[in-house]
């Protein structure tokens, strides 16, 4: 049988389609690198990966950019079907890959021991590694309000050791060449959906595995209805780990994503800083300036700042849910303020907060079926911002249609091209009528594979939408904390912060804390913005989120203090 193989840098060779692996990566120095294919529980049954058969080569096509995608077909028995979607890309030794399970008959994923039971692949390292790492992603420091990344040393030395950890990714360097294992999903760290499992017995292995809510017990897998996994990511280069970081560093920008759009370097405005220092300071309300005169007028001093994309913040709309224009904020509809912006070739960008429905919203009236529901009912979200209150619902449900359709509907209709989406929270759904779990499975289960799930949801409305409206970007707001954070986000958007700064709650300020505004005396309040005014201290907390950047870059990751300082020095100056 032919080969089946394709040249990655620096001459390396990919090789799959093979049994004995899912696939290999051969350095030119002959090193070999071969990860596993993975471990089910299905039917209560272990199916290992040692029995699963290549078949075929199902399909090949190239990516929008630039990549190469590959789907290969293995089986088990007449029963099982397994695909394997294979990602490679130009000048990069990153390889991206997922799996599909599905089965001719119904079968069911199962958890013999209480908990997830799917390894999704593993790797075995000779024994001359001297730098191991895992670099986590979310860690969430309420004194700045921010995530940031932190890269954690592994010690791999002593024999018999045994360490599970996070991620999302894990790097194990030798004296010649630097593997990168990582996953694309997300959530505040320290908790996690998948984690490694890292052992030194004899020799270093590293496995991935399915840690919690990766599916839910009794969870069918049939033609019409597969196992889907997230994408996953395998790197080998020569090197070291400042190398490896070179390489990552490119994929991020250019091949993480099929989404082209969200790399564009944009610049953006957003209204929400003045509106929320017209309540902070001149006690009004959030929406005092959100009109069509105040707008438009923004959108002047926007252009003399040569901004690329002017965003309304939250009250532009009626309701929650439906997403129409306030006719009592905008008589005429968005239409001017679309106007005004394309006349100086600037983009509409608006606030939505995807899983928010008005209690009198048409979706919610139609489709109560789709709320988060909590041990004590729906899941309450009160007014938002100073518009009807509203209800929380869940995104791994049919909701997520409709969802794809009404941000389809505003890029035709009102000319949006920019979505900011806020404050969509990773827990707490445990209904019995969605995608996660059912009246058989507890309610912690139900949860777990909520929280895994919604951001899967995530991803594949933001895919969905992109594919009919190639120039829409969508970015996702983790100014607060338990959010979606980590890699897989990053394969459809962009994160961003928009409050920068932390709370006065953060400090446990005193309430009775008196400031002094441009027009009146100020109570600091739990959840006020500390640096809601502008000043050269928000300016170094702004700058703390510069970390992600330059965490990939190989000189500054280890020489973080010198840089922020750097940094300050160019603030003060």
């Amino acid at each position: 049988m032919k080969e089946l193989c394709v040249n990655l840098e620096n001459n390396a060779i990919l090789s799959y389609g093979k049994d004995e692996y899912l696939l290999e990566v051969i350095t030119h120095k002959k090193k070999r690198y071969a990860l596993s294919l993975p471990v089910f529980e299905i039917n209560g049954k272990e199916y290992r990966e040692n029995e699963f058969r290549f078949v075929s080569i199902e399909d090949e096509r190239h990516l929008n950019n630039g990549g190469k995608e590959i789907t290969v077909l293995y089986k088990s028995g007449e029963l099982l079907d397994l695909y394997v979607q294979l990602r490679v890309f130009p000048n990069s030794p990153v390889i991206k890959y997922r799996y599909k399970l599905s089965s001719s008959d119904s079968v069911v994923l199962t958890k013999n021991k209480g908990k997830d039971a799917i390894c999704y692949t593993s790797i075995k390292i000779d024994k001359n590694i001297n730098n191991c790492a895992e670099l986590q992603f979310a860690d969430f420091n309420p004194i700045v309000h921010s995530y940031h990344p932190y890269l954690h040393t592994i010690n791999t030395n002593i024999e018999k050791q045994q360490i599970s950890v996070v991620g999302p990714i894990v790097l194990a360097c030798s004296d010649t060449d630097c593997v990168l294992m990582a996953y694309e999903h997300g959530a505040e760290y320290p908790d996690g959906y998948l984690e490694f499992e890292i052992k030194n017995f004899g020799g270093l292995s590293i496995m991935l595995l399915a840690k919690k809510g990766n599916y839910y017990s009794g969870q069918k897998v049939t033609s019409e209805n597969p196992f889907l996994t997230c994408w996953f990511e395998f790197a080998v280069c020569e090197g070291n780990m400042e190398d490896m970081f070179r390489y990552y560093r490119e994929f991020i920008l250019k091949y993480i994503s099929l989404h082209n759009a969200s790399r564009a370097p944009y610049i953006y405005y957003n209204t929400w800083n003045n509106q929320e220092r017209n309540r902070n300071f001149k006690n009004e309300s959030y929406l005092s300036a959100m009109n069509e005169e105040h707008m438009l007028k923004e959108i002047e001093v926007a252009h003399q700042l040569g901004i690329d994309v002017f965003v309304l913040d939250t009250g532009w709309y009626q309701k929650t849910g439906d997403w129409e224009v306030d006719s009592n904020r905008f008589p005429r509809g968005l239409a001017p303020i679309y106007e005004k912006l394309n006349s100086y070739g600037m983009k509409l960008g608006l606030w939505l907060n995807p899983i928010a429905v008005a209690k009198t919203s048409k979706i919610f009236l139609e489709h109560p079926e789709y709320v988060i529901e909590e041990h004590n009912g729906f899941r309450n979200l009160g007014n938002i911002w100073e518009t009807e209150e509203s209800y929380e619902v869940c995104l791994a449900s049919g909701y997520s249609d409709y969802l794809i359709q009404v941000m389809v509907n505003m890029y035709h209709k009102m000319g949006v091209s920019y979505f900011k989406w806020d404050a969509v929270g990773q827990y707490g759904c445990q209904s019995t009528k969605h995608h996660h779990g059912g009246e058989n499975n507890s309610v912690q289960e139900r949860l777990d594979c909520y929280s895994y799930q919604m951001g899967l949801s995530m991803i594949h409305v933001v895919e969905e939408v992109a594919l009919l409206c190639p120039d829409v970007i969508v970015d996702y707001d983790i100014t607060e904390e338990k959010r979606f954070v980590g890699l897989g986000y990053l394969s459809v958007g962009k994160y961003f912060h928009v409050n920068n700064g932390p709370y006065a709650k953060d400090f446990e300020l005193p309430q009775n804390l008196r400031l002094f505004g441009n027009e009146r005396e100020v109570f600091m309040e739990p959840f006020m913005n500390v640096f809601s005014f502008p000043g050269v201290m928000r300016s170094k907390i702004c700058r703390q989120n510069l970390l992600y950047d330059f965490s990939f870059l190989p000189y500054y990751f280890w020489h973080i203090s010198s840089l922020m300082d750097q940094l300050w020095s160019g603030i003060t100056q």
